[in-house]
């Protein structure tokens, strides 16, 4: 069993059952820093596109001086969960506003500016059940640069370049 710590609902514990978790997991993916709002389609396809997931909802929480996200807000999704919160700058305290929403057996971060294969959620799950793992945490991943139109590779058990510090790396 696992105790989780913070649990409103608290004290709690959870046994994961590894022969039925992938096909009964039901998983929230939060979004603290969803940028702007150009990128917010990508951000939608990438979630509605995972493959292997039974059950998944997304949960935004966006503090753009712009306003809300005309897309987000308009959505008439009931998965989708978009909270503007401004006013509200710090991302962690955006990423606890979410965690205090879920309502899953498995809480997936995504990135403002990252895109994820169909298969990335389905995947991480499938490794989960296959390792016993409780937790996963990326490591290493790809970033492609428009600008240069370069491809890197990130691994953040290396040292790593002073330009590649942007990418979340450190």
């Amino acid at each position: 069993p696992i105790r989780i710590a913070g649990d409103p609902k608290a004290p709690r514990t959870v046994s994961i059952k590894h022969a039925q978790y992938v096909a009964a997991t039901r998983v929230d993916v939060l979004v603290a820093d969803p940028g702007p709002a150009a990128h917010h389609a990508a951000l939608l396809a990438s979630w509605r596109a995972q493959a292997g997931v039974r059950e998944s909802r997304l949960l935004v929480a966006d503090a753009s001086v712009f306003g809300p996200s005309p897309l987000l807000s308009a959505l008439n999704d009931s998965r989708v969960l978009y909270l503007h919160t401004a006013g509200v700058t710090d991302a962690g305290a955006r990423r606890n506003i979410l965690l205090a929403k879920v309502d899953a057996d498995v809480v997936v971060h995504f990135d403002k500016d990252a895109y994820y294969s169909p298969s990335y959620v389905g995947a991480t799950l499938d490794f989960m059940k296959e390792s016993g793992a409780h937790v996963a945490k990326l490591s290493a991943w790809y970033v492609y640069r428009r600008g240069p139109r370069t491809l890197q590779y990130v691994d953040t058990s290396e040292h790593y370049h002073s330009e590649l510090a942007h990418c979340g790396v450190g």
